[in-house]
């Protein structure tokens, strides 16, 4: 699986906000017996990455969840549309125009203000 990827310019979340990483471990045979660990046996363990962005102008400060909390505001008032059917949403913050730029579902596109 993907592991989600932020920089301090763009932001790209998805519904399952949190991606899972992964990985293969070995496993003992018998979980009663102190048996030696059989590689050809793998098990997939599961880690959770937690990211936090902060973007921090003069006398301001806002999060991820700040900006996507003002896109839903955007995407439900103005948009007329239902939280739900926000599949992607994408970021762009541009701090000299004192905007936050988004897209969202990869089609409707619009800003609000920092």
């Amino acid at each position: 699986m993907a592991v989600k990827e932020t920089s301090a310019v763009k932001i790209a979340t998805t519904k399952d906000a949190t991606k899972k990483i992964e990985t293969k471990a070995g496993e003992l045979k018998d979980a009663g017996s102190a048996k030696a660990v059989d590689s050809s046996e793998q098990a997939t363990s599961k880690v959770v990455l937690k990211t936090e962005i902060f973007l921090q102008l003069p006398g301001r400060d806002y999060t991820e969840k700040d900006l996507i909390k003002k896109v839903k505001e955007v995407w439900t008032k103005s948009f007329k549309r239902k939280v739900e059917e926000m599949e992607t949403i994408q970021i762009y913050l541009k701090p000299e125009d004192n905007k936050a730029y988004f897209v969202v579902n990869g089609n409707t596109d619009g800003d609000v203000d920092l």
